[in-house]
């Protein structure tokens, strides 16, 4: 059983961000199986690097989105960003300098963290963005 899969409920209707999320979404469910089975540090501590750098190319894309559609509260979204990645640094880092002792507090907070976004934050740009590019493409 998945610890977090996709499903319709996480889609925006932006093709990109929803690939994207979809992404980030079976990394932290392969990041679960590995802390499920006890996988090694090296392994674990790969996916968290990983997970670092997919969130930051996925970051990129919505700012970049927001700058050339002139969204209003890019500001505001790209300081949630900025928190987010300064969290999962600061996990990564602890993991790797052994100061976690419940490597499953990351995926609590990735989840929780996660989900509040794309529901919420992310849902709150969807229509202003995807009129935009609709508007673009025509």
């Amino acid at each position: 059983m998945a610890f977090m899969e996709w499903d319709e409920s996480f889609s925006i209707g932006i093709a990109i961000i929803d690939r994207q999320h979809k992404e980030i979404i079976g990394l932290i469910d392969r990041l679960y199986g590995c802390l499920k089975v006890g996988d090694s540090d090296a392994r674990i501590e790969g996916l968290l690097k990983e997970l670092i750098e997919l969130s930051e190319v996925h970051f990129k894309t919505e700012e970049d989105l927001f700058a050339k559609f002139k969204y209003s509260l890019i500001l505001e979204h790209s300081v949630e960003h900025m928190r987010f990645k300064m969290i999962a640094m600061k996990f990564h880092q602890d993991f790797i300098d052994k100061k976690i002792g419940a490597p499953l507090q990351i995926l609590d907070f990735l989840t929780v963290w996660l989900k509040d976004h794309i529901l919420g934050k992310d849902r709150a740009y969807a229509a202003y963005l995807s009129e935009k590019i609709k508007g673009e493409a025509s």
